[in-house]
């Protein structure tokens, strides 16, 4: 028997797999969008490829486990999708955000802008990672763009573009199902809200609009434990170029900002330091900047608060996006630009942590490989400062968008 003969029968005999990666979590969550394509943003195309799906692989990760995730049709979406799922901390439910609607049955292409609106929230049973179980839905207002639970998980926010109700509050019970949607808590003269933020202390709020350029800070006034109304207060801030999304510090002090730029003429995404004020009349001050990567998606901040992470799709260089993940440190009041992380892929996801902070995932939409369209999801460690590849990765069918790990 030869040497060749011998490598051959050892590859098939089920003894060689792959290499998991270290990743302390107990599930890594995928949401991905069929009616999205890898070159829809350019095209302005959609095609109907499939179902929208939410699935999620276990940890740690055993071999012929992963090649059956469990998964269940929930509708989602790429587009807004800044902040689309909220899970609660005690492991039992997750809430998923559909910011479009899927094509229509039978259809197959229509225009990126020809999606009907999104106007629901789903809820997803969680508490048993190999058999995700869809609960119910419920109705919020058309094209929401973001959700997030308060502190104390008793109130959800969805933020919108439809005019009077850029925000929402839901009043949840103890099993986290809504039991009323909180009536006019808030006049707001203005645009549509494009990402709604929850202060650490549950008693404040932060909300970007892209098209004002602009973010501004809520007080939520409470009798006892229960929100009565919201009040806008102090100054908004104002920015040069497209506030898309935002990120508490881990003492609540400061908000960094996400701001798209302009890729079409050569202008890189930033990432703003803007240091709070809760008083009444106080004015927030921005404070450092420090530019990112082209057409940034997603901005994720490390356990430890001293790090930034920004999801970049990239500029368009002869036909090919290069995405990346931007890394900045947090150091006082002051961003400074440590590194960008080539992918090998398009359309990142958000960087996500495991519990201890010490590895992180990211996702592409799809990978840069011939034959079938595949995504993939790939994992690094970090520590002081610099990232390492781990060897071993994940893949996917081509349409996962976003990630969410669970603890």
């Amino acid at each position: 028997m030869t040497r060749r003969t011998l490598i051959v029968i050892f590859l098939f005999s089920g003894k060689l797999f792959a290499q998991a990666p270290d990743f302390d979590a107990k599930g890594v969550f995928y949401f991905q969008d069929a009616d999205f394509n890898a070159d829809s943003y350019s095209t302005q195309k959609i095609t109907k490829s499939g179902i929208d799906l939410v699935g999620v692989f276990t940890f740690p990760l055993k071999y012929p486990e992963s090649r059956q995730p469990s998964e269940q049709n929930i509708s989602n979406s790429v587009i807004e999708n800044h902040r689309i799922a909220a899970f609660r901390t005690d492991k039992k439910i997750a809430y998923v955000l559909e910011t479009r609607g899927t094509l229509q049955k039978g259809a197959r292409d229509a225009g990126l802008n020809e999606l009907p609106p999104g106007n629901f929230v789903s809820v997803m049973k969680v508490s048993d990672l190999h058999g995700l179980k869809p609960d119910y839905r419920f109705p919020v207002a058309e094209n929401p763009t973001s959700i997030s639970l308060d502190p104390s998980h008793k109130y959800l926010a969805v933020s919108s573009v439809n005019t009077g109700n850029e925000i929402q509050i839901f009043e949840l019970d103890d099993f986290g199902k809504p039991i009323r949607l909180l009536p006019q808590v808030l006049h707001m003269e203005g645009g549509a809200v494009h990402d709604l933020i929850w202060h650490p202390s549950k008693d404040y709020m932060v909300f970007i609009r892209r098209d004002e350029r602009e973010m501004g800070l809520i007080r939520v006034v409470r009798d006892r434990s229960n929100i009565i109304r919201l009040e806008q207060v102090g100054d908004v801030v104002k920015f040069e170029g497209s506030p898309v999304a935002g990120v508490f510090s881990k003492d609540g002090k400061s908000l960094f900002v996400l701001d798209k730029g302009d890729a079409a003429n050569r202008i890189a995404g930033k990432v703003f330091m803007v240091r709070i004020s809760l008083e009444e009349e106080g004015k927030h001050v921005l404070m450092a900047r420090a530019d990112v990567g082209f057409n940034p998606l997603h901005i994720t901040m490390n356990p430890a608060g001293d790090h930034m992470f920004i999801s970049n799709r990239g500029r368009t260089e002869h036909g090919e996006e290069n995405a990346s993940v931007s890394v900045l440190s947090v150091k006082g009041e002051t961003l400074e630009a440590k590194t960008d992380l080539p992918l090998e892929g398009l359309l990142p996801t958000p960087v996500r942590f495991d519990k201890g902070g010490k590895n992180f995932t990211v996702g592409c939409f799809q990978s840069r490989t011939y034959g079938k369209p595949m995504g993939n999801i790939a994992f690094y460690r970090f520590s002081g400062g610099k990232a390492e590849k781990q060897p071993g990765s994940i893949l996917v069918p081509a349409g996962i968008h976003y990630l969410e790990v669970l603890y």
